[in-house]
């Protein structure tokens, strides 16, 4: 993102000295680091600004994009991403093809990523594109989950000196009660002769054409950072920054598909200031929560202040983008302590809301030190705790820096305007870009990105992230609360040919299963089966994610690996014939050890999860 007419855009950035929070620490990873050769007048081993998505229907596919290569004047050499397909523990990473110079493309620079899934699994990854008097906006397809992507299809292009495409961002509606179910939204602000106004396309064919161009907010109006949010009814609301009269975070709705929006509703003004050393700015974060509809806005604000730095602030809307309540902090700490917070990243999931930011120690002056934090909402975005720092803090002497006036006396330290969070029923996956010394060149810049895992902490009490009860949250269950806290399935499988062998003798921990279930329908959901025995710790457990379609049939879908383990489940349509039922088939080999299920045959029982559907047996035949 560049700065727009004139006008300070948003940030990153903060820290906290060690010893100085009682904060959890969670572990994080690198994900992904530059290794195309940097753009003449680019920074090298310089990445920033990185966006994620959770496949909705298979919480084991993560993909992050981000810049790669800055350039101290806007923009980046590449873009780059990288992807998951075990729910964050381990990654592959690629740059995007055929999009900038330094990857076989027409632009000089890229900047701005964002990436969504749509409801069939399909990556999409947008971008910022500009070079000499051309700007567009691009977006890039993935059909393999995020292992690789086809070539950009431009939503927008122009070459026109008096305008400039900036800060976009991307959404798809996934939402099968939607009538606008797969149509992928872009969005973002255009500065021009007469105004900075929110625009918007949208595409109904997966990316490759896109519809006319719908002007969001007045065409006079200055704004930055559009943020679409599609509801589940189908509603999209546009979230961002408006400076046309004073400096308020502001939305939109449209109730059509993006044909048309209500006027904008202020969410509150942005009272943040500007650091002296650091881009930083007003610009929001926000996101839906997919079950609840909530709206979630949050950004960095001064007014709960006494010692003239910030907190992160958060607003809701419960009635799909119309009103939006107070603001609330979301950081715990006094509004004395001097810690500074900046650069928030939000999202939302069945009623739990996380958020995470930066952190930065002004007790002594300005420290070189900054850190990642999280923070958990277990009512709907009304009250925060939980706060977690997240991996190892970033050394500023290392950071990208950018030449623009974007902080108080430039040039400024660039970890990016904006960072990535999302979240699945398994983990919350926050990304940012950390900068850190490089014993090969330990006075260049050195900033890459990375990522965490965060997990429910099982037996605290408190039912969150890939937690569905927690110790005497366990009335949320309708039986005991299980010792991984989760409920047990209580619905019984009646199918009287169904089949499940275990065998523990000759060939460690075989299961073979075959049962048939009134599924209804498959629409891609993720598969889980799991073993138990006589108390309430599994044997086994696995999340396979979505089942791929097997054939052209239409009727059977399959997961199937060679190794050890399990090895295969597959679902098949017994349509028409028995209207609504499936059957499922599942085979693993030396997935646990004998003793691990060394019980009677009448204790041990398989539970099978489609899609959010249990269905669970006890085994007909066991071999000891």
């Amino acid at each position: 993102m560049r700065r727009g007419l004139g006008i300070v855009l948003a940030c990153m950035l903060g820290l906290l000295q060690p010893g100085q929070s009682l904060a959890q620490a969670v572990s994080a990873t690198e994900i992904t680091r530059q290794t195309i050769q940097a753009a003449t007048g680019a920074q090298a081993h310089t990445q920033t600004e990185p966006g994620i998505a959770v496949d909705p229907n298979n919480p084991l596919v993560v993909v992050a994009v981000v810049q790669q290569g800055r350039f101290p004047d806007g923009g980046s050499t590449a873009i780059g991403y990288a992807t998951s397909h075990d729910g964050g523990q381990t990654w592959m990473a690629g740059d995007l093809p055929l999009l900038t110079v330094a990857t076989g493309g027409p632009f000089d620079r890229a900047s701005d990523p964002a990436v969504a899934f749509g409801p069939d699994g399909a990556v999409y990854a947008e971008s910022l594109v500009f070079g000499g008097a051309r700007s567009g906006v691009a977006v890039q397809r993935s059909d393999d989950r995020g292992m690789t992507f086809g070539a950009p299809v431009l939503a927008q292009d122009d070459n026109d000196p008096n305008l400039f495409n900036d800060k976009d961002w991307i959404a798809v509606d996934t939402f099968g009660g939607s009538p606008y179910r797969g149509r992928v939204y872009v969005a973002w602000d255009q500065g021009n002769t007469i105004g900075q106004p929110m625009l918007l396309r949208f595409s109904d064919d997966r990316a490759q054409t896109w519809s006319s161009l719908i002007t969001v907010s007045s065409p006079t109006a200055v704004g930055l950072g559009a943020l679409p949010l599609v509801q589940p009814n189908g509603a999209l609301t546009i979230v961002y920054e408006d400076f046309t009269a004073g400096d308020n975070e502001v939305a939109q709705t449209s109730h059509n598909g993006g044909l048309s929006f209500d006027p904008p509703v202020t969410i509150n003004s942005f009272q943040g200031g500007i650091l002296p050393d650091i881009r930083s700015g007003g610009l929001p974060a926000a996101a839906v929560d997919p079950h609840t509809g909530f709206l979630y806005a949050v950004w960095e604000d001064q007014r709960f202040r006494s010692d003239s730095v910030r907190d992160i602030v958060i607003s809701r809307s419960t009635d799909g983008g119309a009103d939006w309540g107070a603001l609330t902090r979301v950081n715990a700490d006094s509004p004395s302590s001097r810690l500074d917070h900046f650069t928030p990243a939000v999202t939302a999931l069945n009623g739990k809301v996380h958020v995470v930011y930066r952190t930065r120690d002004t007790s002594a002056g300005l420290s070189t030190l900054v850190d990642m934090r999280y923070s958990a909402s277990d009512d709907a975005g009304l009250t925060f705790a939980r706060e977690r720092i997240l991996g190892d803090a970033t050394d500023l002497r290392f950071a990208a820096q950018t030449t623009t006036f974007d902080c108080g006396n430039p040039p400024c330290y660039f970890l990016g305007d904006y960072m990535g969070v999302a979240a699945s029923s398994q983990a919350v996956h926050p990304v940012w870009c950390r900068a850190f010394q490089n014993p090969a060149a330990p006075s260049a810049p050195n900033q890459s990105t990375w990522s965490s895992r965060v997990l429910g902490s099982c037996g605290d009490g408190i039912s969150d992230v890939g937690e569905q009860c927690d110790g005497s949250d366990a009335m949320a269950c309708p039986g005991v609360c299980q010792s991984d806290c989760t409920c047990p399935c209580t619905n019984e499988v009646t199918d009287p040919k169904a089949t499940i062998t275990v065998k523990t003798k000759r060939e460690a921990g075989a299961l073979n299963v075959r049962v048939v279930v009134p599924l209804g329908a498959y629409a891609g959901g993720a598969v889980a089966v799991r073993l138990d025995d006589s108390d309430s710790t599994p044997i086994v457990q696995q999340v396979v994610g979505a089942l791929p379609a097997k054939g052209k049939s239409g009727k059977v879908w399959e997961y199937k690996v060679k190794t050890k383990g399990l090895q295969r489940v597959t679902l098949t349509s017994l349509s028409p014939r028995q209207p609504g039922m499936f059957r499922i088939t599942v085979k693993a080999s030396k997935w646990f050890t004998a003793s691990a299920a060394n019980q009677s045959a009448a204790d041990t029982r398989v539970t099978l999860t489609v899609g959010g559907q249990c269905f669970t047996h006890v085994t007909t035949k066991k071999t000891d």
